[in-house]
């Protein structure tokens, strides 16, 4: 059913289109990765983002092992030719959170999203991102 209805149940949220075009502008590089299938992911991407937005939107395959595994960002790191000490991710679960920490790279993980802000906040999960305005500092003061 999702398949068919994906963009009855994704949107983006409020300020990220605009943040995304903002770090775009400002020559940061931008990609998805996702445990949807790759057909999928990038349907929703093509929905709800501006053209050529991303320079990267990978999903699920048979071929590698889906997050928390380090083979999703190994392949977006050699498609995109760039280092992962460059790499910032953020993702909205405890599933990004065991990425990040398996990686070994920066991020944080957003309220809003697949899981609750209070079940991530039982998990103990840090750096919590609680709106845009703090994910835009968050980015910023990575540098």
């Amino acid at each position: 059913y999702y398949e068919s209805h994906y963009a009855t149940y994704s949107r983006a949220y409020p300020g990220i289109v605009e943040l995304l075009v903002k770090l775009k502008e400002k020559g940061y590089g931008l990609g998805v990765i996702s445990n949807k299938t790759e057909t999928l992911v990038k349907l929703i991407v093509n929905e709800l983002f501006p053209d050529n937005l991303f320079s990267y939107i990978g999903g699920g395959c048979d071929k590698i092992a889906l997050k928390p595994d380090e083979a999703p960002l190994d392949k977006a790191l050699t498609t995109l030719s760039i280092n992962k000490d460059d790499v910032l991710y953020f993702g909205d679960s405890e599933v990004d959170n065991q990425f990040i920490e398996n990686c070994k790279i920066k991020g944080g993980i957003v309220t809003w999203g697949f899981r609750s802000r209070s079940l991530l906040e039982e998990k103990n999960i840090k750096p919590l991102i609680y709106d845009v305005s703090q994910l835009e500092e968050f980015i910023y003061g990575s540098n």
